[in-house]
């Protein structure tokens, strides 16, 4: 299998994005993860397809009612298979932008400062698992408000919903060559846990674990923020190194960047490379379409929901992960 989207059929009023990325895949990943969720045939995934798109035309809180067909089935198999988890995925993704939307707004990625000081990046290949790894590699001593990097996560989020096929998500947050005193007073609390619960809980990417790489016992404040808003599962996916070195006890050591004493470039042209795909005109378009995938609250039949995501300020519920 190769970088390019699989075959298929596509919502003539859905925007398909034709970016040239570098995301790289097994030859073999769509076939085991169609097979794992039982979809491992066209007509099957076709037939899940056809009932999630009825299903979105029936829901009138949803204000966009079409959906890319491929992105549809990325979800799908995210979704471990289950048309019924995706909904879920699909009314809460929905729902954050309109309750939250404020960290849907438009970011100038290229002007932002904070952006300057972290290097974010998908990295191209992938484990022999099928899983895809994010990095965030944070340097310097001087740091601005964060809100745009929450801002910039969900413009990732949203660019692995249109390109990415894997199997489970690996997240590593280096902190080894910036000041986590000064980093640590920027972060307010409030933010970083409704960042966190909406591409958890939201975007429901299935975790598999989230690596910290520092020697700064300051970084104790920000992980123990992360494991008192997850859930016990995803808690005892938390791994802290001191070096790189501890990661290759889980990761392929010849996929990371050469900052982490890998084969891959390094960090900063892997996050120069991301920001120019989100930076493109292609990308804007396609995520301000993105944006207008929210609900309205007046036509929602029930609220329960809606009164969930109201508290995240105040009581912070826990979050679920498979």
């Amino acid at each position: 299998m190769n970088n390019t989207c699989i075959d298929g059929t596509f919502s003539e009023h859905s925007m398909e994005l034709t970016l040239k990325h570098s995301l790289e895949y097994n030859p073999d990943t769509l076939q085991y993860l169609r097979k794992i969720y039982n979809l491992d045939s066209q007509e099957r995934i076709d037939e899940a397809i056809d009932i999630l798109v009825k299903w979105i035309q029936k829901q009138e809180h949803f204000v966009k009612k079409e959906y890319c067909k491929h992105s549809l089935e990325r979800c799908l198999l995210s979704s471990k298979g289950s048309i019924e988890r995706l909904k879920e995925k699909l009314d809460k993704v929905a729902t954050f932008k309109t309750l939250l939307p404020n960290y849907y707004e438009p970011l100038d990625v290229r002007s932002s400062k904070i952006l300057k000081t972290i290097y974010c990046s998908l990295i191209p290949k992938m484990t022999k698992d099928h899983d895809r790894v994010f990095i965030a590699r944070v340097v310097g001593d001087d740091f601005p408000n964060p809100f745009d990097v929450y801002k910039y996560s969900l413009m990732i989020c949203e660019f692995a919903h249109a390109y990415d096929y894997s199997h489970k998500k690996v997240g590593i947050f280096d902190t080894r060559d910036c000041n986590v005193v000064e980093l640590v007073k920027v972060i307010n609390l409030v933010d970083f846990r409704q960042i966190i619960s909406i591409i958890v809980e939201g975007y429901k990417f299935r975790i598999k674990g989230i690596h910290f790489v520092t020697t700064s016992k300051a970084m104790d404040a920000i992980i123990t923020v992360f494991r008192q808003v997850l859930s016990s599962k995803l808690r005892q996916r938390i791994y802290v190194h001191n070096t790189a070195e501890g990661l290759y006890d889980h990761l392929p050591r010849e996929i990371l960047p050469k900052d982490f004493g890998g084969d891959e470039k390094p960090m900063k042209e892997l996050s120069d490379d991301l920001m120019d795909l989100l930076a493109s005109e292609e990308f804007t378009k396609y995520f301000n379409e993105c944006r207008l995938a929210k609900t309205n609250e007046d036509f929602r039949s029930v609220d329960k929901f809606n009164d969930q995501c109201l508290s995240m300020a105040g009581s912070f519920r826990k979050l679920n992960v498979d």
